[in-house]
């Protein structure tokens, strides 16, 4: 019996006793994005094809849903989790994955059709989904560091968590390189934990550190990427959030020909809905409500200021995909003035 498992850096057969063959993929992140982009396409990779047919008179089992056309598709065989092959194990830095991923957001970015507002709502979307990773991660990481060093992952900033475990792992020497955390490591609660433990450990809090960056990295590209194609929306509403507006719009061009009332509730479909079909109160605002001027206002103010972001935000959306004026400086001064108004 024998079993076919594929991942980023190689396919291996295994037997029930171990490995009984592989194929390593190049330690080059251009081949390893195309890997990652043809198993997220659905395709069947040679290698994977090739290890195959080592298999005489019968079919590997698999736990990819790829594969079922070549193997019996046993996802919950216990055999997938004892041998699941580690990047390690083969001479492969998990940094790799990290260059690959971006380089295939590159590519990704790059063979979207369209105009340039199609990029930035790729990469608004990746943003977001990078920051959802990585809180499911940290949360993850917190409650598990937090069996070896309670006091500093309850005291450690946004960030510092992850970065801190990824360098130095145990807590003897975290306290040795973060200064304010030696007080807190003579006095800790916490457990002991083995090498293994603590290789576990640093590995994942890589991995978080890492998103932090690809996230970092993205946002600044957002915000170049606005300040270029909509630089009249990203002065009013700052370019991650009308990047977000763009994307819900479904384009530059379609906000631009949309309402202020629309724009108002871009993000409250839902809300919108339930109101109109079981009569509960109309929204106020969608994801305009991100706008710290509109969050931090008072509640009966927030339904004003969010009419008066739209009605300039969709003059703005106008200038950026038709005249491409910036006009941004004047439609400030009466938004200013307006939300003077608004607040008495």
């Amino acid at each position: 019996m024998d079993y076919l498992i594929s991942n980023w850096f190689g396919t291996f057969l295994y037997g029930i006793s171990g490995l009984k063959a592989s194929k390593l993929e190049t330690k080059d992140p251009k081949a390893i994005a195309a890997r990652l982009k043809a198993m997220k396409e659905g395709k069947m990779l040679d290698d994977e094809k090739a290890l195959a047919a080592h298999i005489a008179g019968g079919k590997p089992i698999v736990a990819d849903v790829r594969l079922k056309q070549i193997g019996e598709y046993r996802p919950d065989d216990i055999i997938f989790t004892k041998f699941a092959p580690k990047p390690e194990q083969f001479g492969y830095d998990p940094a790799l994955l990290h260059s690959a991923a971006i380089q295939l957001a590159v590519e990704e970015t790059r063979s979207v059709i369209g105009t340039k507002d199609k990029h930035i709502m790729q990469s608004i979307s990746a943003l977001d989904e990078l920051q959802r990773t990585a809180n499911l991660l940290s949360e993850r990481l917190f409650e598990w560091y937090s069996m070896h060093f309670p006091e500093f992952a309850e005291k450690a900033k946004f960030g510092e968590l992850a970065h801190a475990v990824a360098l130095y792992g145990d807590r003897e020497s975290v306290a040795k390189h973060v200064e304010w955390a030696k007080p807190l490591a003579e006095i800790s609660a916490g457990g002991e934990i083995t090498e293994t433990d603590k290789q576990a450990l640093m590995s994942i809090a890589a991995a978080v550190d890492g998103i932090y960056a690809s996230a970092k990295e993205l946002q600044a590209y957002i915000e170049k990427a606005m300040s270029e194609v909509a630089p009249n929306i990203a002065k009013i509403a700052g370019p991650i959030l009308g990047a977000r507006l763009i994307t819900l719009a479904r384009g530059l061009e379609r906000l631009a020909n949309s309402p202020a009332g629309t724009i108002q509730l871009l993000g409250a479909e839902a809300a919108l809905f339930r109101h109109l079909r079981q009569g509960s109160r109309p929204p106020k605002h969608g994801i305009l409500f991100q706008h710290p001027a509109i969050n931090k206002a008072q509640r009966q103010e927030r339904g004003k200021l969010a009419r008066a972001y739209a009605g300039k935000i969709a003059i703005a959306a106008k200038a950026d995909a038709y005249s491409k004026e910036n006009i941004a400086e004047k439609l400030l001064e009466k938004l200013e003035a307006r939300v003077k108004q608004i607040k008495g």
